[in-house]
């Protein structure tokens, strides 16, 4: 079985707020949110940390192999002196003057690169905070932008079965597969010419390659393609004879794909007639009708 992932070329490292590009038709996504109960000061001299926008991603529901994030913001109202900014799995996160202490800090430009510390997220979601900070390092209000959900495991777990020998084109495939939205069944194997794209609209790559959905479209929220799935589909083998290899493609959300196989005989001839056939395939269809 062949794994093969759906992942853009990366050539910046991690934590390079400084070096981040400019954002042109970013997304605008920042919701405002008030301290959490019980926090110590925030700071009234400086305002709200406005028009959070992501050149990298668009935030929402669905997942991106690209696990490089940039944010971009304008700055806050009042005189604020640096900004404190956080990426993590919490959408309710707010600074305060006590959890500030260490924080990660940004002066200029206005901008921050950052990528997850683990080395392939499956699925997860990020989110990411920012608070504009006074001229005594006390934080305003915290803005939230988020979640930025990165996938770069592929559907695991992968296989096909059919029966071994058959006398007819038509077969029933027993498909299997964990974390999988989407198969694309082949005689004639699959390309990996869609990877490396920056963005997979896999409702349109559907449409246009025969994608198959394994689960129903209301179901792609954030969990709706998560767990293990054994389905069943009738293929066509193509004309003739022989050995006939059948391609199973699994995909998810973020186009991320897993590969596999089976190979199937097609005994050929008129069955009312005489049929020669080989002491293999002779005991293989034997097999086949005990069942």
């Amino acid at each position: 079985m062949k794994i093969m992932r759906h992942m853009p070329i990366i050539v910046l490292a991690a934590f390079l707020p400084l070096l981040c590009d400019g954002v042109s038709g970013a997304q605008d996504v920042g919701l405002a949110r008030n301290p959490g109960s019980g926090r110590s000061l925030i700071s009234q001299d400086v305002g709200l940390v406005r028009n959070l926008k992501s050149a990298s991603h668009s935030p929402g529901d669905l997942p991106s192999p690209d696990h490089m994030i940039s944010v971009q913001w304008e700055q806050a109202e009042g005189d604020p002196r640096l900004y404190f900014v956080r990426f993590d799995t919490d959408p309710d996160y707010t600074f305060d003057d006590l959890n500030t202490v260490g924080a990660y800090r940004i002066r200029w430009p206005l901008r921050y690169l950052w990528t997850p510390m683990e080395s392939e997220p499956d699925d997860v979601a990020y989110y990411f905070h920012i608070a504009a900070g006074d001229k005594e390092w006390t934080p305003g209000l915290t803005t939230t932008m988020g979640p930025f959900r990165i996938d770069m495991v592929p559907p695991y777990d992968v296989g096909v079965t059919a029966p071994e020998i058959t006398p007819t084109r038509t077969v029933t495939l027993t498909l299997g597969s964990t974390n999988a939205c989407l198969v694309q069944i082949s005689n004639e194997g699959h390309d990996s010419t869609r990877q490396g794209q920056e963005e997979w609209d896999f409702l349109a790559d559907m449409a246009n390659h025969g994608w198959d959905l394994l689960v129903g479209q209301e179901e792609h929220g954030t969990t709706g393609c998560r767990g293990e799935r054994t389905h069943t589909r009738e293929w066509e083998l193509p004309p003739g004879g022989g050995e006939r290899t059948v391609h199973v493609r699994f995909a998810d959300l973020a186009g991320n794909f897993a590969d596999t196989s089976v190979t199937i005989r097609h005994l050929v001839g008129d069955l009312d007639a005489d049929l020669t056939v080989g002491l293999r395939d002779a005991v293989l269809a034997l097999r086949v009708h005990a069942r």
